[in-house]
């Protein structure tokens, strides 16, 4: 429940009882870049971010080649999320959080 409230802005349906809502927190805590407290969690993080943005491509590819125009952008936009590390209301600005300083951040 703590990487619920820490690294998840968007509600999670089910929580993490079920394997659907445990990959959605995992992917919400890797684009919100949330720290893990346990070694397996970290190795499941791992894993789905490795996996998610080469899947969420595939789709979007597949929804560009069938003309399913608002699928295909909702997709785009989670591609750039998990690629970047930023969600799309945030500065983009944030996706250096290693190179800029925490002040300059909370201040965008």
């Amino acid at each position: 429940s703590d990487l619920m409230t820490d690294g998840c802005p968007i509600d999670v349906r089910g929580g993490p009882e079920n394997a659907h809502g445990k990959i959605n927190i995992l992917l919400q805590c890797y684009v919100s870049r949330t720290r893990f407290r346990s070694f397996a969690l970290t190795m499941d993080a791992a894993y789905v971010a490795d996996n998610a943005p080469r899947i969420c491509r595939a789709l979007f590819e597949l929804c560009l080649k069938r003309g399913w125009c608002s699928m295909s952008e909702l997709l785009l936009n989670i591609c750039k999320a998990l690629e970047h590390r930023c969600w799309s209301y945030e500065h983009s600005l944030r996706q250096f959080s290693e190179i800029l300083k925490p002040e300059i951040l909370y201040k965008l």
